[in-house]
């Protein structure tokens, strides 16, 4: 039986892999360019946001998406509004 071997180039980064993988799991990126610029410092390899997050992919991190807390309310309106909604959570509020 023939054992054929196909041609697949690893990635520079991988000589780096552990003590990349080390680092971001005490200081995690808040973004890829931000991971970006943390590999360019420590490795002093350069690669775009795309590769790199393929990178942070293969050596196991994932992409945490992230939301926000609205602020309050502008109008007297809007903040009796919620204030309401503060009072009736939990409750039935709706018609019928």
């Amino acid at each position: 039986m023939t054992d054929v071997k196909f041609y697949r180039p690893k990635s520079e980064l991988m000589e780096f892999a552990e003590e990349l993988k080390r680092h971001f799991e005490v200081q995690p990126p808040q973004n890829s360019n931000e991971a970006k610029e943390k590999i360019k410092e420590i490795t002093g390899i350069e690669r775009c946001p795309t590769q790199v997050r393929i990178f942070m992919k293969e050596i196991g991190m994932k992409i945490r998406k992230v939301g926000f807390i609205p602020g309050k309310a502008s109008t007297p309106e809007k903040q009796q509004e919620q204030d309401d909604f503060k009072k009736n959570s939990g409750t039935f509020a709706g018609k019928g």
